[in-house]
């Protein structure tokens, strides 16, 4: 997604199945179980997937995703976690 090219995800392991339901959710690809993957279903996705509107959606989408930065963000987050003058947490009773 961060490429902003759209994609055919065959998945087949762990959290593949997740991340194929989400790229058409995003409109930018389609997800195609291995288990059913055939040469047909295969030509239809990426014929799907060569269709202008899910190419324009995908570069939208990669364009977002790099003006992100998930590490930088990150390490904020545990700088300020471990910054000694951080406010103390309340205690959930």
């Amino acid at each position: 997604m961060r490429a902003g090219l759209p994609s055919v995800v065959a998945s087949f392991f762990a959290d593949q199945p997740f991340w194929g339901w989400r790229t058409e959710q995003l409109r930018v690809g389609t997800a195609l179980p291995f288990r059913s993957l055939t040469p047909a279903r295969l030509g239809r996705a990426l014929d799907r997937v060569l269709d202008p509107a899910y190419r324009a959606r995908a570069r939208a989408v990669g364009a977002d995703l790099r003006r992100e930065d998930p590490a930088g963000r990150a390490g904020d987050v545990i700088e300020q976690w471990a910054s000694p003058q951080r406010p103390q947490m309340k205690e959930i009773s």
